[in-house]
């Protein structure tokens, strides 16, 4: 599954995506400034690639938790720039 939300537009400065994954990847694709939280997230025969870089130098604008629970599959994080 891929989530890209290089152009979310957004009016909170958090958003709380909840999954429920029983085998399979997940992308995320965010933008620069946007921040993930992977605390609430509980994790079993998996793998999280959360890259430490942030997009750049960017000020923080939107911080994306991440709750629910992920068994038997990846999540990927990756950093680009919205398209024009």
């Amino acid at each position: 599954m891929l989530l890209d939300l290089t152009s979310a537009v957004h009016s909170t400065p958090e958003l709380v995506i909840e999954l429920r994954v029983s085998g399979g990847d997940v992308e995320l694709v965010l933008a620069p400034g946007m921040v993930v939280d992977a605390n609430e997230l509980s994790v079993r025969h998996g793998t999280l690639a959360i890259s430490g870089d942030t997009g750049g130098k960017a000020p923080e604008r939107l911080r994306i938790r991440l709750t629910g629970r992920m068994r038997h599959g990846r999540l990927g994080v990756r950093w680009q720039a919205p398209q024009p």
